[in-house]
Order: C-alpha cells, then structure tokens, then sequence
C-alpha cells in the first residue's frame, strides 16, 4: 500500500491523516474493516529523518530499516492487534475535545457580539422613552 507524504502529514487514500507530533509514529485504519496497518513515515531516500516513537513499547527509530523489523516484533503486532481497544478512549476523548472547541467559539462569537447589542437595545430604549415623552406632551 502507497501512501502520500506531505509535508508533515501521511495520506493513505481516503484514511485520516498521521500528524508528526512529537516525534511519535501512528498507525492508520482501514475503513469499516477495523483492521490497523503500519506506514512507514519517511519518504524513501529522505535524509535528516526526524526520529519516531513508537507507541507500543516506547521503540525510536530514525531509519526504515528500524521501522520495518521493528513492526514484525510480537509486542508490535500484539499492539496493532489490539489497536482499536488501545486507544478507543483516547480518539472518544479527540472527538470530545474537538466538539467542545467548536461549541466554545461559538459561544466566544456571541460574546463578542453581545456588548454591540446591548449598545443598540440601549439605543432603542432611549428613543422608545423620548417618544413616550413626545406622545405624553401631545396629549
């Protein structure tokens, strides 16, 4: 399997991105089929690699020539095996966090807006209370 290298992201087809976040290495899954394979995070002949953490046993590498053997390893594969139940709750966790941020700018947006409105609301108040003298004068 191909994937697509940009920058600080790996694309597989239509799989999630890998973010390089602190040197740690993850994996991608295969829609509906919860079946989780490894993707090497360097290009081929990359130089200067910047080196990765593996989450299963804390392994660093900085070289395919370590990824790939180190993929074959039994607590690897016990790792990929068991990658959904792994980090379930840290991705429900991602999830939380994300729609909690979305929720949170929103509010921030009305926030902001609001002392525009009680300007305004204070404006219309003032010649509600002006008319109201007007009228009360006429009669």
């Amino acid at each position: 399997m191909s994937a697509l290298y940009t920058g600080g992201m790996v694309f597989d087809g239509m799989n999630k991105p890998i973010e390089r976040q602190g040197g740690f290495a993850e994996y991608v899954s295969i829609p509906d089929k919860n079946i989780y394979e490894d993707i090497c995070p360097y290009k081929p002949n990359q130089r200067n690699r910047p080196p990765y953490k593996c989450s299963c046993n804390g392994f660093i590498f900085n070289k395919p020539l370590q990824f790939w053997p180190h993929t074959n390893t039994q607590v690897h594969q016990n790792y990929i095996g068991n990658y959904e139940q792994n980090n379930k709750e840290v991705d429900d966790l991602k999830t939380e966090k994300n729609v909690l941020l979305a929720e949170n700018g929103v509010l921030e947006n009305k926030n902001r807006n609001l002392p525009n409105r009680i300007e305004k609301l204070e404006n219309e108040s003032r010649m509600l209370k002006n008319l109201k003298e007007i009228f009360q004068y006429l009669n």
